[in-house]
């Protein structure tokens, strides 16, 4: 299923095993997930990263010349930058420790991760803050000793905090998770079957995008920030899995095995016009779209092992 296999590119093996805006004018009126799908994107894929171990989730600054990500090349579950133009990238973290789901802070100096590097337990992740100069690391969030938190996302006007919680002192379920900066009280959205995968806000701040099993199978699902208007945007017999919205606010990129394997596909915010924009057979997660909207960075088994690849999305970059 897809729910294992994007935990599993998402997360460390020993945290996964505990696992478990506005519409488009114009569109079908179609319910969200079944509307008709639109010719496939036609686009080449670029392979990044060539580590002999395993690179993924990217997360892109803001001026689109670099991208943070996991690898753990040197042992431990590290951050590493890569800057587009370089010949290779260079790691920001060090050690033994594992760093999950890095996402760069709106202004482009720091870097919000999980990470057990302030924890006693292995793989018991909090919430933190790292320079990407590398000359400050603070705690961010760790709400209590029976709590784990994961997969950190800020919104585009740096004011709110949201993020997945794993309580440990009653059976475990993911909860989405939302907080104002710079230390508001956490407030929980969601906890209705909420599978472990990328959440986001739109463009717009108004909403995100998490992912959720409540109808049977893995789906995207969209709520407000305020917790209201909760909804599924897919409703396939297949798995599904949210990725990124497009900074220009038209299209979620998002994960589909509906052609058989765990491909990138696009939709518009209302779920409708699917279309396939990956189709190689091997094990696609986690994308990420660029600053100009134009360009996806996914990870991909497309190598034999996990690489960050870039593909085109077909959308027209911001003039």
């Amino acid at each position: 299923m897809v729910r294992n296999r994007a935990s599993a590119l998402a997360i460390p093996v020993a945290v996964a095993t505990l696992a478990a805006v506005s519409g488009l004018t114009g569109c079908s009126p179609a319910a969200p997930g079944t509307g008709a799908l639109l010719p496939s994107v036609v686009s080449t894929a670029r392979q990044l990263t060539f580590a002999p171990g395993d690179d993924f989730a990217p997360s892109w600054t803001p001026d689109g010349r670099s991208i943070v990500f996991v690898s753990d090349q040197q042992g431990g579950w590290n951050l590493w930058l890569l800057d587009l133009g370089a010949a290779t990238p260079r790691a920001l973290t060090f050690g033994q420790f594992q760093y999950t789901n890095p996402f760069v802070m709106p202004d482009g100096r720091s870097v919000a991760v999980a990470s057990d590097r302030g924890s006693a337990t292995r793989a018991w992740t909090d919430l933190w803050i790292l320079s990407l100069d590398g000359s400050q690391e603070r705690r961010l969030i760790s709400e209590t000793p029976n709590i784990k938190e994961f997969a950190p996302v800020v919104s585009p006007d740096g004011r709110w905090l949201a993020y997945l919680d794993l309580p440990m002192n009653r059976p475990p379920q993911y909860r989405v998770v939302i907080m104002q900066l710079p230390a508001g009280p956490p407030r929980v959205l969601t906890e209705d079957s909420v599978v472990f995968s990328p959440i986001r806000f739109s463009p717009d701040g108004r909403w995100l995008i998490y992912s959720a099993s409540t109808l049977g199978s893995s789906d995207v699902w969209t709520i407000g920030v305020n917790g209201a208007g909760a909804r599924a945007l897919t409703m396939r017999s297949s798995n599904e899995v949210a990725g990124d919205y497009s900074p220009d606010g038209t299209t979620i990129a998002f994960i589909s095995n509906e052609s058989g394997s765990d491909e990138v596909w696009m939709m518009d915010p209302q779920g409708r016009q699917s279309r396939q924009l990956t189709r190689d057979g091997a094990t696609a997660s986690l994308p990420a779209f660029s600053p100009d909207s134009a360009s996806i960075a996914y990870t991909s088994t497309k190598s034999g092992n996990q690489d960050i690849w870039l593909i085109r999305s077909g959308l027209a970059p911001h003039p």
